[in-house]
């Protein structure tokens, strides 16, 4: 799985095809919910959480009788790591998926995954205990699963918006997603939140309780800290009216299937863009 990880060629041979379908991760006889889900994971080097997150995700969602598909967009670059920009890519690779198929091996027929109205926006270090948490459908207003008062770490953020975010294809294009300039330490989520306001889309939660128990469990290593970017840079304060999942700018080095526990993911190893004059800060120093 490491090797496969880390594959860096550029895959040269990409067939788009309205194929068969690949049924979602095990979807149970009885469906509770009315709707597919698929979860779009921003990645880089965390073999040891993607091996707890995957089995743990699929029995998770199968109990709420989800079904779903799991990408896993993995940032295969030197730059550092870009959240948002990932999960613009994992919108578009995975709609690629759906609606043309791809040829990912090792298989050897091209593949088209079921079609998803709803995506989770879905850290690798989060998992869902509480059974009672919503992964439904709910139109055109996100769904934030992780209120700050339920994380295990930022209960003191009151206006996070990160860790797990249910939204529609629908209204994510019509934010423009992420913004592509948040490179090492978080706020692409605060920028997100600016642009759900602009057009009036209430973010729905949890109502505010006392949980009896922990509803999450954080498996965040210290080893796997994003690099960080000085709060103070100007530009984690401002909405981005200028680059989003219209502009977003990477390059497929090769995708592949793999499997954790008997667990399908989707892995699309990618290269992003950027250009230090813009950003310099995308640069390692």
């Amino acid at each position: 799985l490491l090797l496969l990880m880390g594959m860096s060629f550029v895959l040269t041979l990409v067939i788009f095809w309205r194929g068969p379908v690949i049924p979602t991760q095990r979807s149970p006889l009885l469906t509770t919910v009315n709707h597919k889900l698929a979860v779009i994971v921003p990645f880089r080097e965390r073999f040891s959480d993607l091996m707890v997150f995957l089995p743990h995700m699929a029995d998770f969602l199968t109990s709420k009788g989800v079904s779903h598909t799991f990408y896993v967009i993995n940032q295969v670059d030197d730059y550092r790591f870009n959240r948002g920009m990932l999960l613009n890519v994992g919108v578009k690779e995975s709609e690629l998926m759906e609606t043309h198929g791809t040829l990912v091996p090792p298989l050897t027929q091209p593949v088209r995954l079921p079609t998803c109205r709803m995506i989770a926006l879905h850290d690798v270090d989060l998992l869902p205990l509480d059974r009672s948490l919503k992964y439904e459908y709910f139109g055109s207003l996100p769904y934030h699963v992780v209120p700050s008062w339920l994380h295990p770490i930022y209960h003191y953020y009151a206006n996070y918006l990160g860790g797990i975010m249910l939204i529609s294809r629908e209204t994510f294009a019509r934010v423009d997603g992420f913004s592509n300039r948040f490179w090492g330490w978080g706020r692409e989520d605060d920028e997100f939140g600016r642009r759900l306001k602009d057009l009036q889309l209430k973010v729905l939660t949890e109502k505010k309780s006392v949980p009896a128990q922990a509803k999450f469990q954080h498996i965040h290593s210290k080893m796997n800290k994003r690099k960080s970017v000085p709060f103070s840079n100007p530009i984690t304060h401002i909405r981005d009216r200028v680059t989003g999942l219209h502009s977003v700018r990477y390059n497929v080095t090769s995708r592949i299937k793999i499997a954790v526990s008997g667990v399908d993911a989707w892995v699309t190893n990618v290269e992003l863009f950027c250009d230090p004059l813009e950003t310099p800060y995308c640069v390692d120093t």
